[in-house]
């Protein structure tokens, strides 16, 4: 007999993916070219 633990998963929220994808679209992130100031901040993120 196998015995799994569900743990709870953590809800995803439509208002925190939006969040997330505006930060990454914006330009404080600098276009996120490789070896620049932004794609470490989205890495961060």
């Amino acid at each position: 007999m196998f015995v799994f633990s569900c743990a709870a998963q953590n809800k995803i929220e439509e208002k925190s993916i939006k969040t997330s994808l505006e930060y990454l679209a914006s330009d404080v992130l600098e276009g996120r070219s490789t070896g620049s100031i932004g794609i470490e901040k989205a890495a961060v993120l």
